[in-house]
């Protein structure tokens, strides 16, 4: 029997978070951005040495890490029904805001929050489907960004 290289139901591309309190992540994940869990593997001493969790259709793993130097933040961009929503669930979960959801000139809503780990996620919701010339169009009228 052959096996696919790609688990069932994974994507090619999974993000991997590697952090300092995997626990106090999952529990935002779930509670801020509705993630459910998939599978939680816990060392010897209780903590979790690896997770993965669903958000929409996508997996996101984590762990863990034993030395603090060892943990990198990230940042990812979810697009959700409603990025309003999400990011005030995620502030209420205890996110720190980084950007207000606005209308973004590329055709997405969108804001961002940091959570308990230092990792960046934005939320946006696709508001407008636009031709690469319009795209060009607005990136280069655009004022310069600080």
């Amino acid at each position: 029997m052959t096996v696919n290289p790609v688990p069932a139901g994974f994507h090619t591309v999974v993000p991997y978070l590697t952090v300092t309190d995997a626990a106090a992540l999952l529990d935002f994940m779930k509670q801020g951005i509705g993630a459910t869990e998939h599978h939680i593997m816990r060392g010897p001493d209780g903590k979790i040495a690896h997770g993965d969790v669903l958000i929409g259709g996508s997996h996101v793993m984590f762990g863990q890490v034993a030395d603090a130097s060892k943990a990198m933040s990230s940042m990812l961009y979810l697009y959700v029904p409603d990025c309003d929503v999400v990011f005030r669930r995620a502030l209420a979960a205890g996110a720190t805001s980084i950007a207000e959801p606005k209308n973004q000139f590329y055709g997405d809503r969108s804001g961002a929050v940091r959570d308990c780990c230092g990792n960046h996620w934005y939320f946006a919701t696709h508001v407008e489907d636009l031709s690469d010339a319009e795209l060009q169009r607005r990136s280069t009228a655009r004022p310069p960004q600080p």
